[in-house]
């Protein structure tokens, strides 16, 4: 596993759910669904920085099978161009992800009507990108034209517009002590590893092991097992996985409060939409978001999802390696959350799925034999949460605040307007289905990265 480079289909240990279990005696009504943007390109200083060290490999060790093989691969499938879009495999995922919601809520989106869905992303095009796929694959099971894609990244990037917590974790190097204390520990340990399995001297820094991990995330997400596979021995792999499991646990899930309490408008504005279909003021079945991994953890961990009964640590590695926060099956590209609202015999409920299948949310909720929670109780457990305010949790400026995009009702209740990308079905440069990727006309250069923090390379390795 790859931590947050794992792809979809591979996060699933027995597999992606072929059949979505429907609740007898209950009607879907509405679905609200977070999707993290499908597998992607490692960013441009990524890719860099391995060109660089492969280089220096090719140099030292000219005769090395594995070292030219690594070469050969990565020349191949990686291309500077590409930096940070969505790849074909991810174009792939949303696609089949779209199938299937349209097949498992067929009953639900049949008869849609005009401003009955709603479809938000981030800015970037990875995002937005995902969400054009998504309705592509929808609209081969229900005849669907496309939707206005509404970008919003005050609602889906909120870890760049919170004052609060780019202050106290993003530029305060001991917020993130646990992974740095780790990795300290750890990279020598790893090299040794790594020389053992691939016969010659490895001295990678920290970050350029995270890097090369990163990249063979990414080859066995394009192109299945390769040299890259080889690479890292399994408990290298497992240390690596670990320093990205801490690095997301205090940047964006338990490790602070600040992490996870950011996402609190964007959560409140699923039981916004949920009060008003109720209450019959805007009756949209469907509400889909697209976004990052940044967006989805501290999602998941507001509503107490993969909560460990211990935090993690520096110096508890071995009693963690059952752990539940483990980015790999939770924050995969393409994972995603879904609250989907029930109509059983005029009494509302909500079902939560994670990656297409129901799971049970912390106590004190109680469900029924079929994951089903009382609507009034699932509200009333977070209602803690739904009394908390962006603007006062993010500490933001009177004079920002006012001026940002961010409006309550703008934000909840806006459905059509000037959006601003134009959806397209065919964004991402390669074929979806079939054939094999055409090579980048721009060939690899030879120059090096520059110089990055650990906590960059880190962010880079999982957006």
């Amino acid at each position: 596993m790859y931590a947050t480079k794992t792809t979809y289909q591979n996060s699933f240990k027995n597999g992606i759910p072929k059949k979505f279990e429907k609740p007898g005696g209950c009607r879907p009504v509405q679905v609200i669904a977070l999707y993290r943007h499908g597998t992607r390109f490692p960013s441009l200083k990524n890719m860099k920085t391995v060109d660089r060290l492969l280089t220096e490999f090719v140099e030292d060790y000219p005769n090395n099978v594995t070292v030219r093989s690594m070469k050969e691969v990565f020349d191949r499938e990686f291309h500077f161009s590409e930096d940070n879009e969505l790849s074909r495999g991810g174009a792939r995922e949303l696609i089949d992800i779209g199938k299937r919601v349209a097949t498992n809520f067929n009953q639900l989106f049949k008869n849609c009507k005009a401003g009955e869905l709603l479809f938000k992303s981030s800015s970037t095009e990875r995002a937005f990108d995902s969400c054009s796929y998504f309705q592509e694959g929808f609209s081969k099971v229900i005849p669907f034209e496309g939707s206005t894609t509404i970008t919003d990244d005050f609602l889906l990037r909120f870890f760049d517009k919170c004052s609060n917590y780019i202050t106290s974790i993003k530029k305060d190097k001991l917020a993130l002590k646990e992974c740095e204390d780790f990795q300290k520990n750890s990279y020598q340990e790893i090299n040794r590893l790594m020389e053992k399995k691939l016969n010659f001297k490895v001295d990678l820094k920290r970050k350029e092991q995270l890097v090369m991990f990163s990249i063979a995330g990414c080859a066995y997400a394009f192109v299945g097992d390769t040299v890259w596979s080889t690479i890292f021995p399994e408990e290298a792999r497992s240390m690596l996985e670990y320093s990205i499991d801490l690095k997301k646990y205090y940047d964006s899930g338990y490790g602070h409060e600040i992490s996870s309490l950011q996402s609190c408008h964007l959560f409140s504005t699923f039981f916004r939409h949920i009060d008003s279909f109720i209450e019959n003021r805007l009756k949209l079945k469907g509400v889909f978001y697209f976004a990052h991994a940044e967006t989805l953890l501290p999602v998941m961990c507001l509503m107490g999802l993969f909560k460990d009964d211990e935090p993690l640590r520096h110096d508890n590695y071995e009693r963690m390696r059952t752990r539940l926060f483990r980015t790999s099956f939770i924050c995969s590209f393409a994972a995603n959350i879904m609250i989907v609202l029930y109509d059983c015999n005029k009494i509302y409920k909500v079902q939560v799925l994670h990656n297409e299948k129901a799971i049970r949310l912390p106590p004190p909720l109680q469900p029924d034999d079929k994951l089903l929670y009382s609507y009034s109780d699932f509200k009333n457990h977070y209602k803690d949460v739904l009394n908390r305010k962006f603007n006062d949790v993010c500490r933001l400026e009177e004079s920002k605040s006012s001026s940002s995009s961010f409006s309550e009702e703008m934000s909840f209740s806006t459905i059509s307007g000037t959006p601003s990308k134009s959806q397209s079905f065919s964004r991402v440069s390669k074929e979806t289905t079939g054939g094999s990727e055409q090579s980048s006309q721009s060939q690899h250069d030879s120059s090096s990265s520059r110089s990055v923090s650990l906590d960059e390379t880190i962010s880079n390795f999982s957006r």
